[in-house]
């Protein structure tokens, strides 16, 4: 941590540092989603939650914002999103871009408040279709499709 704090206040970077710099913002977010997993509650594991096709209203925090490189009518890229319930129930949910990435505005002629958009660590409600369920790396997951984020909290 030393070492990159140098190199970032550094103004001179060479081919032999530019890797180290480079990687900073991936570093800073797997900080992030490592902080916003540990303030969770331990103790029960995560759960299949609902039955395919059913709409679900979900409380509970933002563990995962990874963007990702994809090639789709919409957007070159997609970015999934998981969160975690009280209950230590994962979700997780792929959408376009970055474009459903903020609470929906309650006033449809309302402008998108650029201040309103979610984060790793927030709290929020969001609303989702259960698409499928999975497991990843020996965790139960739900996965959702269509998801709308309801409201956010900033923890």
């Amino acid at each position: 941590m030393r070492n990159l704090h140098l190199l970032v206040e550094g103004q001179v970077i060479d081919r032999r540092t530019a890797g180290y710099v480079a990687s900073v913002p991936g570093s800073y977010q797997r900080f992030l989603e490592r902080e916003a997993r540990d303030r969770l509650p331990k103790g029960t594991g995560s759960g299949h939650v609902g039955k395919v096709g059913e709409r679900l209203d979900i409380a509970g925090t933002v563990t995962a914002l990874k963007v990702i490189d994809s090639v789709s009518q919409w957007s070159n890229v997609a970015t999934l999103v998981k969160v975690v319930d009280e209950s230590g129930n994962v979700f997780s949910s792929f959408v376009s871009g970055k474009a459903h990435l903020w609470v929906k505005a309650t006033d449809e002629n309302s402008v998108r408040d650029w201040s309103n958009e979610i984060q790793v660590g927030n709290k929020v409600t969001l609303r989702g279709t259960v698409k499928a369920h999975s497991e990843f790396k020996g965790i139960k997951e739900t996965q959702l499709s269509r998801i709308q984020f309801l409201s956010r909290t900033v923890a």
